[in-house]
């Protein structure tokens, strides 16, 4: 019982120093990271509208962040977001199940507003996005 008990907290130690490397990729990838290329699609200005929250670099060839002050912020939630779900799993909080919920709406929900307002901001996504889908979600759920 006690060998069991010590890959279980092994496993959420592993799990926390990984969320803890994605929130900072996460942050960093969207608030610091600059580069001339700009990957969008035609309707993002469209969808992104005359709102400056949600503006961002489309094709300028310029050295810049690529991300809109919308994006800047929601890593900052995500990231958050990241780390406390280890929290919330630890101390019991909430259920396994619900956390699961929770992270799969969190991860369709980043899928569906990065593809349609910054192809950008879903391309960083996708290192996150395999790691959730691949190892985090199937460990846990």
């Amino acid at each position: 019982m006690e060998n069991i008990w010590k890959k279980y907290v092994n496993i959420d130690i592993l799990l926390l120093f990984f969320s803890v490397i994605e929130a900072i990729y996460l942050i960093y990838m969207y608030n610091f990271f600059k580069t001339t290329y700009s990957v969008h699609h035609p309707f993002e200005m469209f969808i992104t509208g005359s709102l400056d929250y949600f503006k961002h670099p489309i094709a300028t060839g310029k050295y810049q962040n690529k991300i809109c002050p919308f994006g800047k912020q929601v890593s900052w939630i995500l990231g958050i977001y990241l780390i406390s779900r280890y929290w919330l799993k630890f101390y019991k909080i909430t259920s396994i199940e619900k956390l699961c919920k929770i992270n799969r709406y969190i991860s369709y929900g980043a899928i569906t507003v990065s593809l349609l307002t910054n192809l950008n901001a879903f391309i960083y996504l996708i290192p996150i996005l395999l790691f959730e889908f691949l190892y985090y979600m199937p460990k846990i759920c």
